[in-house]
């Protein structure tokens, strides 16, 4: 995290829309307490009313290969993992590595903070590195979609070094991700729709 504070001014203002997007992966991913969400759809008679609207192409589809992992606290966000996505671990000299994707969903983008100088997305599809040996998690890349599943904009962080390897904070998404991908056991992978 201080390489991405270090690209702050003194005054703090200036820090670049692609340093916003990681700053906001990382604490969503390593800082976000899961939680339940709970909304209701209903109107005063009762009913649920339908919203009209134009088709949606959910980024990355809408198989059984996304996992639940959870929602955050506030419900204004939703983390689901790619389970094709995962590879086999690889052994380097760092550890065994695990490479996946994920998906966030911003359910409220009402009551989102969205971080300056950044399109208001829906979805936001992820590629990680996961050191199941050290237990500590890497940003690839990250692409933002608008809520019709349209393309924004996309980051690779693959050779900035400035993005640093990181250890998941407890009960966070990036958590939960080292519990499904490195953790061999039935609780760890009973997650999921």
């Amino acid at each position: 995290m201080l390489a991405v504070t270090s690209k702050l001014n003194i005054s703090g203002i200036n820090l670049n829309m692609k340093y916003n997007l990681l700053l906001l992966m990382f604490l969503v991913s390593g800082c976000a307490w899961l939680g339940g969400g709970n909304s209701s759809g209903s109107n005063k008679s009762g009913k649920t009313s339908i919203p009209k609207t134009g088709l949606i192409h959910k980024p990355g589809g809408t198989g059984s290969n996304w996992r639940y992992l959870g929602t955050t606290d506030d419900g204004i966000l939703v983390d689901e993992i790619d389970v094709n996505s995962i590879s086999k671990a690889t052994n380097n000299s760092n550890g065994q590595i695990s490479s996946y994707q994920d998906r966030k969903t911003v359910v409220l983008p009402n009551k989102f903070t969205y971080p300056s100088n950044q399109p208001n997305f829906k979805y936001l599809i992820s590629t990680w590195q996961m050191n199941c040996t050290s237990k500590e998690y890497l940003l690839n890349t990250v692409t933002l979609y608008n809520e019709s599943g349209v393309k924004l904009i996309h980051y690779n962080y693959s050779n900035d070094s400035d993005v640093k390897w990181l250890k998941p904070g407890d009960g966070s998404f990036a958590n939960e991700q080292y519990n499904l991908i490195c953790v061999d056991n039935a609780t760890a992978r009973n997650l999921g729709y």
